[in-house]
């Protein structure tokens, strides 16, 4: 008797933990013990007979067999409430492989549309050093067609400043000698 009481500790227990099964358990025994602990005095009251020893193993088998019956259905309960325990705990473990899924596809997409922008920038980068390195080279021959034009504005210059200096140098000598002779 107490090696089954054992085992149905140990299955109470994982279900309603240890307090509380040694609780159901004590429970159990305790009720057996006081129905037979009644039988008995009864039964010590009129000097117990053969058959009164008789009838009283009777009724102590079966309790006995109400007991296992009892155990039988606690066990079928805690089986039942087991399976039940281990079809949520597989529910829960779909819904969070779902989940772990649906969040590894968000960061794949996320991871594409970051790879995507990366590369869009790049592009565009790409596409601003060739404008750059085109505005160069066209100041490049700008600034060469000014340079040009500034030599060739510099000549004309010069030479019409020679123009200019020449003519008031003879302006300037000529009216020194106008003075000189007069």
């Amino acid at each position: 008797m107490r090696s089954k009481a054992l085992e149905v500790f140990k299955i109470l227990e994982g279900s309603y933990g240890a307090t509380d099964a040694r609780t159901i358990i004590e429970y159990v025994e305790n009720t057996d013990i006081m129905a037979i602990e009644r039988v008995l005095n009864g039964k010590l009251d009129h000097l117990a007979t053969k058959r009164d020893v008789e009838a009283l193993r009777r009724e102590f088998l079966s309790s006995g067999e109400n007991t296992k019956n009892e155990f039988k259905a606690i066990r079928e309960e805690v089986a039942a409430f087991k399976e039940e325990v281990k079809n949520e705990f597989k529910a829960i473990r779909e819904e969070v492989a779902a989940f772990k899924e649906e969040v590894k596809n968000e960061f794949k997409a996320v991871r594409e549309e970051a790879t995507l922008f990366k590369e869009e920038v790049r592009n565009e980068f790409k596409a601003v050093r060739e404008e750059a390195a085109l505005f160069k080279e066209e100041m490049r021959n700008e600034f060469k067609t000014v340079r040009s034009e500034m030599s060739h504005n510099k000549a004309d210059l010069m030479k019409w400043m020679f123009v200019f200096w020449a003519g008031q140098l003879i302006a300037t000598f000529s009216f020194i000698l106008l003075f000189i002779k007069k």
